[in-house]
């Protein structure tokens, strides 16, 4: 895993420890994507699908953080976890 760029750790690890969520786990999709007010998104979502919206919810996030520097990744995986 030290191979891959930290972005792509920082999916990985979220991966790891957030797991598929699948049906019985509403409100939450993918890989902890909490739904929102509006928000359509399937339980039975495929893992491409999951990981499209997972890196999609991070990259929101990051940009958030970007001005922290080297930190910015800790932040936004941080701040994913909390929700």
């Amino acid at each position: 895993m030290a191979d891959l760029p930290p972005f792509e750790r920082t999916v990985v690890v979220v991966k790891y420890f957030e797991g598929l969520h699948r049906k019985g786990c509403y409100p939450y999709v993918g890989y902890g994507h909490q739904l929102q007010l509006g928000e359509h998104f399937s339980s039975n979502m495929t893992e491409r699908q999951a990981d499209s919206l997972l890196r999609a919810d991070l990259w929101k996030c990051f940009e958030h953080f970007k001005g922290y520097g080297k930190d910015a990744l800790l932040l936004t995986l941080l701040a994913y976890n909390v929700g």
